[in-house]
């Protein structure tokens, strides 16, 4: 008897988070979109990208990265934002995404959230699809990155 055991890349789907936020009366913008930023890329990502114990860690304990086949809710992406420091209040949170190709979008080690962004941006909007159901569903093939994150602080 024989097994026969096929093995293939996972498909990757990048997203783009829209958000705007209300920042804490004395925190500095750049800063709080800084953190916002850096939450989300650690949240929508296949890998875990900070060391557990590390200061600047806005995922939960135990999270290795994006697991296979998980959909993206809306609510938590606003729960994630709530727990950022600087931020009071989150207004409004969008998604898009976008299939990602890693051999056409390959980077040097430790260069490729920036090269796949920096495509994103290349390609234009045209390239993303916007989110509508406040889920992005996945197949169970498939994992999350980050793309170019866009975070606009405003002011009640």
């Amino acid at each position: 008897m024989t097994t026969t055991i096929r093995v293939r890349e996972p498909v990757y789907v990048g997203v783009r988070v829209k958000t705007q936020i209300v920042a804490t009366e004395f925190g500095r913008p750049e800063v709080v979109v800084a953190r916002v930023e850096e939450a989300l890329r650690q949240y929508i990502s296949p890998l875990q990208l900070v060391d557990p114990d590390a200061s600047n860690r806005y995922v939960e304990a135990g999270w290795d990265g994006w697991p296979f086949g998980k959909s993206l809710y809306v609510a938590e992406i606003y729960s994630l934002l709530q727990q950022v420091p600087g931020v009071r209040h989150i207004l409004d949170v969008e998604f898009s995404h976008r299939t990602v190709l890693p051999n056409k979008e390959i980077a040097p080690l430790g260069q490729l959230e920036e090269q796949i962004a920096a495509i994103a941006r290349a390609q234009g909007e045209a390239a993303l699809t916007a989110v509508r159901d406040r889920v992005l569903h996945v197949t169970p093939d498939t994992v999350l990155c980050s793309l170019d994150h866009q975070v606009e602080v405003v002011e009640l």
